[in-house]
């Protein structure tokens, strides 16, 4: 997928008419109603997806993206992309690089027959990106999402809280778009989850969204691009605190 904004493209419809019929089957079936909680709505909502009202996961594929952050420079830790408490993350070329690189993995399994799409991630700093990318992306003060990541607290805590503030106050005026924001503090594993979602939903492929990291990108995705949203189902809440400020304002 090389055309530009190719995000921008529309969405794979949903299956109203298989919806509607697989809600109906549900008070058709031998059980009380609502007895299995989220697995009907899970349900139905792969029937919209599949248009079918049984729907089966035959193919369910994941990919893990990985990426450092400059960022940790500032807790001595070997930098990946640039320290974007000092400046942006990443070029304008390299978001969009990163972006295609996920759409990309998607084409790929949407070829091999994925029905399911789960992205993992890896990186030092991520949820540094994470939380300071949220908070652009929210409007949000970065302080109230972020959390001790993989164990940082204390003084080193409120380091982590201090440079985020201040990587954020110098991002604000520059991030005036998704795009910005993920230029000015993203990491290119976030992208590249981004851009698989975007792609995903463009070919029909659900994607379980898990995690506070993989969120970030789920919302980057879903502000590029409105219609990526129906194609999301959501696995856990974390306790990172930006975590649930995703999820609610991601309706998951």
């Amino acid at each position: 997928m090389t055309v530009e904004f190719w995000w921008q493209q529309a969405t794979a419809p949903l299956s109203a008419e298989t919806q509607q019929q697989a809600l109906e089957r549900q008070s058709q079936l031998t059980k009380p109603p609502g007895s299995l909680g989220q697995l009907e709505d899970i349900a139905v909502a792969f029937a919209a997806w599949q248009g079918q009202v049984k729907p089966q996961i035959n193919n369910p594929q994941c990919v893990v993206f990985a990426g450092d952050h400059g960022v940790v420079a500032q807790r001595a830790v070997m930098p990946g992309t640039n320290d974007f408490s000092q400046q942006a993350a990443m070029s304008h070329e390299q978001a969009q690089q990163a972006l295609q690189i996920g759409a990309e993995q998607i084409e790929r399994l949407h070829g091999e027959g994925c029905d399911l799409f789960i992205a993992g991630e890896m990186g030092i700093g991520n949820t540094s990106a994470a939380s300071c990318l949220s908070a652009l992306l929210l409007k949000q003060d970065v302080n109230a999402l972020v959390g001790p990541g993989t164990g940082v607290q204390g003084e080193a805590l409120s380091h982590k809280q201090q440079i985020l503030a201040q990587s954020c106050e110098r991002a604000r005026a520059l991030a005036d778009s998704p795009l910005a924001a993920l230029e000015q503090v993203g990491g290119l594993e976030i992208a590249a989850m981004a851009g698989a979602y975007l792609r995903a939903a463009q070919l029909g492929i659900p994607v379980l969204v898990d995690g506070f990291i993989a969120s970030s990108a789920a919302l980057l995705a879903v502000q590029l691009n409105a219609g990526t949203r129906d194609w999301m189902l959501f696995g856990h809440s974390s306790a990172e605190p930006g975590h649930r400020a995703l999820l609610t304002a991601l309706d998951g």
